[in-house]
């Protein structure tokens, strides 16, 4: 399934924490020599990414379309590598191994769940994706979490990953900014949620129509047998 994202973002203020506002997750990456960058995640139900999830309920098996935005003073230098993407039942990304769902790993795709991207991942400062909700048991919420690198161009590397299937993904040192030992990487972690979970309409109706239906033959079997 082919989804076709285009964008447009609200004002960007600066921030030095990682802090949810809103409709978006910020974290600042500071590389040393260049300053700071800040980092967006933002997660929308539409694909023109124009209507921002902020506290709304997401019903279940309609897609999410998220985006990763670095905002760096160098765009012609760096570029935004998506590292890894999972949806966990905990705001923590060391939580159980069974509730978590990795969507990107490796900077590769690697699961059916995901209708599209990461694009342009490694080749720009915006990096998009698209999933469909699902239940992570026991829970009927879920955290989007994702570690994001900023990748030097001049590094002499290439930035995009190398993805092939039912190949395990190739580390690329490129996607690392060479710094002082002590200082950051240029590598950060952003966590969006609660993401609050819910039955659509349509499948609400379904589901209370074959409920109806199937009282109603029971009540026939009940009466056919009393009077039988």
């Amino acid at each position: 399934m082919m989804l076709s994202l285009s964008c447009t973002y609200a004002l960007v203020v600066n921030v030095t924490h990682p802090k949810p506002v809103v409709s978006f997750t910020y974290i600042t990456i500071h590389i040393s020599g260049t300053g700071d960058t800040i980092v967006i995640l933002g997660i929308y139900t539409d694909p023109q990414c124009s209507s921002p999830l902020e506290n709304r309920p997401a019903p279940l098996h309609k897609p999410l379309y998220v985006v990763l935005r670095a905002t760096s003073r160098d765009p012609n230098r760096f570029a935004l590598v998506v590292n890894e993407v999972f949806a966990s039942t905990s705001i923590s990304r060391t939580g159980a191994v069974k509730a978590t769902h990795y969507f990107v790993k490796g900077s590769c795709p690697v699961s059916k769940r995901l209708l599209e991207g990461p694009r342009a991942n490694g080749a720009s400062l915006e990096v998009k994706l698209a999933f469909n909700p699902f239940h992570l048991l026991p829970s009927d919420a879920l955290y989007l979490h994702s570690r994001v690198t900023l990748c030097d161009k001049q590094a002499g590397r290439p930035c995009p990953p190398t993805c092939r299937q039912n190949s395990p993904p190739r580390r690329n040192r490129a996607w690392e900014i060479s710094t002082r030992e002590g200082q950051e990487s240029g590598t950060g972690w952003l966590v969006f949620g609660p993401i609050r979970l819910s039955v659509s309409e349509s499948s609400a109706s379904s589901s209370r129509s074959l409920a109806g239906s199937w009282m109603a033959i029971f009540l026939l079997t009940v009466i056919g047998w009393m009077l039988g």
